[in-house]
This record gives structure tokens, C-alpha cells and sequence, in this order.
């Protein structure tokens, strides 16, 4: 039973939101630096120029397309060696056990990408502005890795519940991919949130 994939758009919208990445946690009595979006993007234009609204692009670029396709490659090589040795076995079984597989190909390649992304968009201000070499050479790569367990125990389980509750809700509801996608990112990005917030705070 081939069934149409729908996770590199729906659930890479919502699981990928990398914004709470630059979060600065203020402390009691302290002024927020930006008022609103507006000032935000006044004061970075300003102070840093147009350039610094592209701080870490190029990490985001290069991991990106590759990310989704390995994590669907991934999942579909698994989903057929899993139909292969568990004949007769319930689609959404497979699709759980083949979306944990494809889980785990993206953070093993995008970990070290979202943390020099992270570490270029955060640089403190006045200081010698680094490139994305400069991060990689830095950090080492255990450095690069850093957070990736607390990653893993985000996106593994994810990406599991995201393909069994898409692959049901097919089955459920024929020719409603959209519907489908949507519905089966809302347990998938729920049930992890706490998991992303941990990672968050690790990677910063």
C-alpha cells in the first residue's frame, strides 16, 4: 500500500520552528531590548545592517533540503526492509518504527547545522563577527553535538507519531492529504514540545 508523503511540508513547518533558538531570557527588572518586531527589525537594520537579518543562512541552506531528504529516504528504506521481514504486520506499525528511523538520519546530519546557526544568529554585539568555519573550529565536534541526545528525544518519537497518525488518517479519510497532514502534526509537535524547550535552552 503506497501511501503519499505529506511530512516534508506540514511537519516540517511545525516540527523545524527553530524561534524559541534565539530566545533571551530576561532577568527580573531588566528592560526587554525590543519593544516589538518593528523595533527589532529597526534596531537590527540600524545597528547591524541589512546583512544581519541573514546571519546563519548559509548552515541553514546547506542543511535543510538534505535534512528532508535523507529523513524520507531513510524512512522509505526502512518501510520496505520492514515489509520484507514483518510481512502481514499493520501499515501503521511499520510506518511508526520506519518514521523513528527517519527521525534519527536527521539528527544525526542537521544537529551540528541548527548549532552553528544558532551560535552565528546569537553573536554578542561589537564583538569580531565570526563565520560559520570559525563556529565549527570553536565548538570541535563534540561541541557540535551538542544537545543532540535531548534532540534525538524529540524528533525519533516525532516523527514515529507523525507517520502512523498520517498513514491512519489516510486509511480513515481517502484523498484528504492536506487534512491528514495537518491533523497528524498536531500529537506529533504537541507531545514533544517539553523535549524542544529542554534543547533550546541547552543549545543557547
Amino acid at each position: 500500500m503506497e501511501l503519499v508523503r505529506f511530512e516534508s511540508v506540514v511537519q516540517g513547518g511545525l516540527e523545524d520552528n527553530d524561534l524559541g533558538d534565539e530566545t533571551h531570557l530576561l532577568e527580573e527588572g531588566e528592560e526587554p531590548q525590543y519593544k516589538d518586531e518593528i523595533d527589532c527589525l529597526k534596531q537590527l537594520v540600524v545597528k547591524e545592517g541589512p546583512t544581519s537579518l541573514y546571519s546563519g543562512l548559509v548552515p541553514q541552506l546547506l542543511s535543510i533540503a538534505p535534512e528532508k531528504a535523507m529523513k524520507l529516504t531513510v524512512n522509505e528504506m526502512l518501510l520496505g526492509v520492514l515489509e520484507t521481514m514483518m510481512p502481514g504486520a499493520q501499515i501503521w506499525l511499520l510506518e511508526f518504527i520506519a518514521g523513528g528511523g527517519g527521525g534519527f538520519s536527521q539528527v544525526v546530519f542537521t544537529s551540528p547545522m541548527e548549532i552553528v546557526k544558532v551560535h552565528l544568529q546569537t553573536q554578542v554585539k561589537g564583538g569580531v563577527p565570526k563565520t560559520m568555519f570559525d563556529v565549527v573550529r570553536e565548538l570541535g565536534v563534540l561541541g557540535l553535538y551538542r544537545g543532540a541526545g535531548i534532540t534525538m528525544a524529540q524528533d525519533v518519537p516525532s516523527s514515529a507519531i507523525f507517520s502512523t497518525c498520517y498513514t491512519l488518517l489516510q486509511q480513515l479519510y481517502p484523498n484528504q492529504n492536506f487534512m491528514a497532514g495537518c491533523l497528524a502534526a498536531i500529537p506529533a509537535t504537541v507531545l514533544v514540545t517539553p523535549m524542544d524547550i529542554i534543547k533550546t535552552r541547552l543549545q543557547v
